[in-house]
C-alpha cells in the first residue's frame, strides 16, 4: 500500500479522443447494442492486460467499479445539488491474444451485459450498496480499514457525459468548447480511476486517469499508465 505521508499525492495521465474517432466508435456500438462506457470498461481491461503482460504478468480476469448519477430516481432533486451517486461492479474477461481493435463476440457480449446492468442499476433507488452506509456508526474507523485494505476491484470508471451548449438564443447561455474532470487519490477504491467528459459541440472525448501513487503495485508507475491509456487511444482508432 502507498506511503500514508501527508499531503495525499495524486497522479494522473490525460489522453484526448478525436470526435471522428468517437463517432466511428459510436456507430460500431449501436451497431451491437453497446453504450461507450460499456465498451471503453472492456477496452481498458485489455489494455491492462496487454500492460501486464508486457511485464511478464498474465491476467484476463479483472473486476470494474462504475460510477451511477442516482439524481433521475429523486425528482424533488432536479434543482438542487447534492451527493447521489452509488456504483456497482462487473467482472470482465478478455482475451490475451486477441487483435488491436477487434474484440471478440465474447468482448461485445460482455460490453453489452454491462451497459443493460448500468442503465437498470441507474434507474433504481433500490439494493444500492451506498444505501448500506446508513448501518454505519463508526465511519471514520470504517475508511481506515478500508484504506488498509487492498482494492477488491481493477479499476473504477466515471462517465460525467456530454455537455451540451446552452440555448443559441440565450445571451446567459453557456458555451462549451472542451471538457475534462479528474478526482482526486483514492485511499479506500479501486488502484485507478478512468474519468471520461465530451461536449456535445467540439466531440472530443477526454479520458483522465487518476491513481494514488504508490497504490498500482508496479515498477514506473506513471510509464505503466500510459502504456494503459496509450493502448486504449490505440485500440479505439483500430476499430
Amino acid at each position: 500500500m502507498p506511503d500514508r505521508s501527508r499531503p495525499i499525492k495524486t497522479a494522473l495521465v490525460h489522453r484526448q479522443v478525436t470526435r471522428a474517432t468517437t463517432d466511428k466508435v459510436l456507430s460500431l456500438c449501436r451497431q451491437h447494442g453497446v453504450k461507450l462506457t460499456g465498451l471503453l470498461i472492456v477496452l481498458t481491461s485489455r489494455a491492462l492486460a496487454y500492460a501486464l503482460q508486457a511485464r511478464n504478468e498474465r491476467f484476463t480476469s479483472f473486476k470494474a467499479e462504475t460510477a451511477l448519477d442516482l439524481r433521475k430516481c429523486i425528482p424533488e432533486a432536479k434543482a438542487s445539488v447534492g451527493n447521489m451517486a452509488s456504483a456497482v461492479e462487473d467482472t470482465i474477461l478478455v482475451d490475451e491474444d486477441g487483435q488491436i481493435g477487434k474484440l471478440t463476440n465474447g468482448e461485445w457480449e460482455t460490453a453489452k451485459n454491462i451497459t443493460v446492468h448500468l442503465q437498470q442499476a441507474s434507474s433504481t433507488l433500490s439494493d444500492q450498496p451506498v444505501g448500506l452506509l446508513k448501518y454505519l456508526s463508526d465511519f471514520k474507523g470504517w475508511t481506515l480499514k478500508k484504506a488498509a485494505q487492498q482494492p477488491d476491484c481493477s479499476f473504477s470508471v466515471s462517465n460525467v457525459g456530454v455537455f451540451e451548449d446552452g440555448e443559441p438564443q440565450d445571451s446567459a447561455a453557456v458555451r462549451f468548447r472542451d471538457i475534462a474532470f479528474s478526482q482526486s487519490a483514492d485511499g479506500t477504491g479501486a488502484p485507478f480511476n478512468l474519468n471520461l467528459a465530451s461536449t456535445k459541440s467540439d466531440g472530443t472525448l477526454n479520458m483522465v486517469m487518476t491513481w494514488w501513487p504508490g497504490m498500482l503495485g508496479v515498477e514506473n508507475e506513471g510509464r505503466f499508465m500510459d502504456d494503459v491509456s496509450d493502448r486504449i487511444v490505440e485500440e479505439l482508432k483500430a476499430m
